[in-house]
């Protein structure tokens, strides 16, 4: 213990081996943080806490700080955030007609709160049933676009009615009953 600077004696006191020190050493090193951090190691630690801190923003749960992120999205006070984001909700539904996860990306919210607060709204079955019947619209119209497009239709007449009489005829003679 001679051989170490004297701000490194505290964490050899305390039971902590020398590998638990170097790790610990470079995770704070790499994270930023500076050697005379270490003079304060405490207690025992389980090798899960060498790597990143619990509200690191790659760690599972951690939205804060990725700017992609859903939380990312809504800008204001606190006290704004819990009675603003449904006023601004209900009009980004019924007057710009947006789905919950674009309301959820730009208010911050999560798209289960979303859904049970709108669903309380009056207004919100008859919005639902209309946005239905408009999918199912565009859906249909899609389906007859490629079926125009992409499937041969050709005319019935006597021509190919004679054709596909032949080609039957064919198929079942080779049939051995």
């Amino acid at each position: 213990m001679e051989v170490l600077p004297p701000t490194l004696h505290k964490p050899f006191e305390k039971g902590l081996t020398l590998n638990f020190i170097f790790n610990r050493a470079v995770a704070r090193l790499v994270m930023g943080q500076g050697a005379e951090s270490l003079a304060g190691v405490q207690g025992t630690a389980s090798p899960h806490s060498l790597s990143t801190p619990k509200n690191h923003p790659t760690k599972m749960g951690s939205r804060q700080s990725l700017p992609h992120s859903r939380r990312s999205g809504y800008e204001g006070s606190d006290a704004m955030k819990k009675t603003d984001w449904k006023q601004e909700a209900a009009s980004l539904f019924f007057r710009q007609g947006k789905s919950l996860v674009e309301i959820a990306d730009l208010t911050g919210v999560s798209r289960k709160t979303l859904s049970f607060y709108l669903q309380t709204l009056p207004g919100y079955t008859a919005e639902r049933e209309r946005r239905k019947q408009e999918n199912r619209r565009k859906r249909k119209e899609y389906q007859r676009e490629w079926d125009r497009k992409n499937r041969r239709y050709t005319t019935v007449n006597a021509e190919t009615m004679r054709r596909e009489h032949e080609l039957a005829v064919l198929i079942l003679s080779r049939e051995k009953y």
